[in-house]
């Protein structure tokens, strides 16, 4: 029998000993040692009187030994998190928890393994440990991440949205992280006396004071929390918490999420996004909450963070590890002090965000017993839990603020969306060519930006006009037109044409006081697409 054989054989026949009990990996480790030892020496007694090379008994495990006791013993699965990949490397090594803190979960980031795999051969190299981890890759079974929306992992079962049941932890249920917070049927929303202030506190009334009583507000923050509790949902929006002002409460809905997700709860700033190894974090995520961004930052990439909003496959890279295929399964929420500038302005962005008003400033009077000692609460977090859980809804809802919110975010960060929706009532014409309406913004941004020129080129502006001018048909009236007649006759007049000093598009004929400098030249008659007045 070769060395390799007889090693594997004898390691497989101790290890049945270990399965469906209680063991001690150090115990586990001594009794393979020895039993592939009795085997050596068996072997060498033959190899001796045959004239072969004895073999060398063993004094460690070796890296193929390893990545048999996990298979065998610790239930260690390959997991396919919805990307479709047919290259095993790809896919996240995960071992499912019998008991301890993460218990109906299956850990998969490299530090536990790696602490998992060391329980066996404490002096695992990191070489060694990468040659285990591609043999599991090779052997391990595939299994697939829990895809059921309605299914939520809790810290004591896994709880069914749509019939409101708690049911027991099974690994057949493939969840890569829980809520550290149990399913209490019977929570209520307790008040809290503080005999040093004299104040009492229930988080109903906090959360609507936190609106100033915006009810619509208030429960729109309620569904959020509800989505990083409910990855599966798919909820294709990220969270804006936006306030330019500090001590507005962000920071303190921010702590509660974290509270209530645990080690689920990461952060990953909008400008981290983009870098490679920044993504790691969110292979055991729950929801990407992030309490500082930089203010007015430029942002010029945001595939990760659109792919990370719809839930795509992204690729991801650990340091020193291999790129995993990864389909996130979360939600988002970004705190902003300040706007983002963003280089893509396309709907499919824009529709992704939803803007919270975090406008109420709280300096000077803050309750800092409240974010370090009431939301950290057993009886809060269940009530809050069983709240989001027991609310019904599949989709985020819009409050008025939101809206215009973002309607404020697309206009500075699209200086063509502000220009329309500054000048677009502003003219006198109702019927705008292209042409004009580029030379017009031209004239327009460099007022804005002491003469500084944006750049944007004629079709590059026709077309980003074409997209969002729907955005403003309904205020201002107006549609986007291709290969329209206009005749410019003396009834077109257009006193912005002199204001922003347009005198190639002027009639230099008419003359009339009253009117001098605003009729537009008759010799401009054409076919243009254009900007149309609806009647």
């Amino acid at each position: 029998m070769t060395y390799e054989n007889l090693i594997l054989e004898a390691t497989d026949d101790i290890l049945d000993n270990f399965v469906g009990t209680s063991f001690v990996p150090s115990v586990v480790s001594e009794d393979v040692i020895n039993a592939c030892n009795n085997e050596i020496i068996m072997e060498n007694t033959t190899r001796v009187h045959t004239g072969f090379t004895k073999y060398k008994q063993l004094t460690t495990l070796t890296t193929v030994q390893v990545a048999r006791i996990l298979l065998k013993l610790e239930e260690v699965k390959q997991i396919d998190t919805g990307t479709d990949v047919h290259n095993n490397d790809k896919l996240l090594l995960g071992v499912y928890q019998k008991s301890g803190d993460d218990r109906g979960t299956y850990i998969t980031g490299n530090t536990d393994l790696r602490r998992l795999a060391r329980n066996y051969k404490p002096s695992m190299t990191t070489k060694e440990f990468n040659e285990v981890c591609s043999m599991l890759h090779d052997t391990a079974p595939i299994v697939k991440r829990c895809e059921e929306k309605n299914l939520v992992a809790v810290n004591n079962g896994i709880f069914h949205y749509d019939t409101k049941v708690l049911e027991s932890f099974t690994p057949d249920l493939v969840f890569l992280t829980k809520i550290p917070v149990d399913y209490n049927h019977a929570a209520q929303n307790i008040v809290i006396h503080n005999p040093i202030d004299g104040t009492d506190w229930d988080i109903e009334s906090w959360m609507i004071d936190m609106f100033d009583n915006d009810t619509e507000v208030s429960e729109c923050c309620w569904e959020s929390i509800g989505a990083c509790i409910r990855p599966l949902q798919g909820w294709d929006k990220c969270a804006f918490f936006y306030g330019e002002a500090g001590n507005g409460g962000k920071g303190t809905i921010c702590s509660l999420i974290r509270n209530l997700l645990g080690r689920g709860a990461v952060s990953l700033p909008l400008s981290d996004m983009d870098k490679r190894f920044s993504l790691e974090p969110v292979l055991h995520a729950t929801a990407i909450i992030t309490d500082e961004n930089k203010v007015n930052e430029y942002l010029d990439d945001v595939s990760n963070l659109k792919a990370l909003i719809t839930n795509d496959v992204l690729s991801i890279e650990a340091k020193f590890q291999m790129p995993v295929s990864f389909r996130y399964k979360g939600f988002m929420i970004q705190c902003l002090n300040g706007m983002p500038k963003v280089r893509d302005k396309s709907d499919s962005f824009y529709r992704r965000q939803l803007f919270l008003p975090f406008f109420k400033c709280f300096t000077g009077k803050e309750r800092k017993y409240i974010k370090n000692d009431y939301l950290k609460r057993k009886e809060v977090l269940e009530y809050v839990l069983y709240r989001v859980l027991n609310m019904n809804y599949t989709t985020l809802s819009e409050p008025a603020k939101a809206k215009e919110l973002l309607r404020e975010y697309k206009e500075f960060n699209d200086p063509i969306r502000r220009f329309l929706s500054e000048m677009l009532p502003e003219l006198k014409l109702n019927r705008i060519p292209m042409t004009m309406l580029y030379d017009l913004y031209n004239a327009w941004y460099c007022k804005q930006n002491n003469n500084k020129p944006d750049g944007t080129n004629q079709n590059t502006f026709t077309r980003q006009v074409k997209q969002v001018i729907s955005d403003y048909t309904a205020e201002s009236g107006f549609v986007f037109a291709n290969d329209t007649k206009i005749n410019f006759d003396k009834d077109n007049l257009e006193p912005l044409l002199k204001d922003y000093k347009l005198y190639h598009w002027i009639d230099g004929r008419y003359s009339e006081a009253d009117n001098f400098g605003v009729r537009v030249d008759p010799a401009k008659s054409g076919k243009y697409k254009s900007v149309i007045m609806r009647k």
